[in-house]
């Protein structure tokens, strides 16, 4: 187990879960930085509809993420083939999702400047992990079977976050280790920000093998 001291310098979720697992309106958020797997919404960067479909692209983490792993809609797991399209249940037909993971433009998604104008180079989202989905309305009284919240359809994601440092094999992949999460965040500009030359990593590599049991 980790020591008080340790614990105590564990990062703590400013956001509640509620929050984080939301997709809501925010015109000025707190940077969300994930370690480890997470179920998580965002904040949305758009939100329009054209020519009988919905768009909708989500904020999801500051900096790079190592994958999104699932999505969800209206917490429903659904499953995308390589093109984003959702290939069963009933929202198959009529919802495809496509994604940003935060190593470059999280604003670079061509079907957003093809179908909107106010969409233009200058919408970058640099470093930010982003997911666009699109939703097509079913013909007639479809409608609500298939999407029984409207235009408040929930599209969440499961993701694994951040990349984290590990001084056993002198590493950075992603892992989620209570040890590497900790020195993560102590050394992370959005966190302590501390020296990593300060850091004394034979402790966090012995506190790493007993997390690891």
């Amino acid at each position: 187990a980790l020591s008080a001291i340790s614990r105590a310098l564990m990062p703590s979720v400013s956001v509640p879960t509620t929050e984080i697992q939301a997709v809501i309106n925010q015109a000025s958020a707190p940077r969300r930085i994930y370690v480890g797997e997470n179920l998580a919404g965002g904040i949305r960067a758009f939100f329009e509809v054209n020519d009988g479909g919905l768009y909708q692209l989500v904020m999801v983490a500051h900096g790079p993420i190592t994958s999104f792993d699932e999505f969800w809609v209206d917490s429903v797991p659904v499953t995308l083939d390589e093109n984003g399209d959702v290939t069963e249940g009933k929202t198959a037909p009529y919802v495809n999702i496509q994604t940003r993971n935060g190593s470059a433009l999280g604003g670079d998604y061509a079907d957003l400047s093809a179908d909107f104008a106010s969409w233009d180079v200058d919408r970058k989202l640099t470093n930010q992990a982003t997911f666009l989905g699109q939703i097509k309305a079913p013909d007639g009284n479809d409608f609500t079977k298939v999407f029984p919240k409207t235009s408040g359809t929930v599209l969440q994601c499961v993701i694994k976050g951040q990349a984290v440092y590990d001084p056993r094999n002198v590493s950075t992949a992603y892992a989620d280790n209570a040890a590497l999460v900790q020195s993560h965040f102590l050394t992370h500009e959005d966190g302590f920000k501390i020296d990593a030359a300060e850091i004394n990593w034979d402790s966090v590599s012995a506190m790493a093998d007993v997390a690891d049991e």
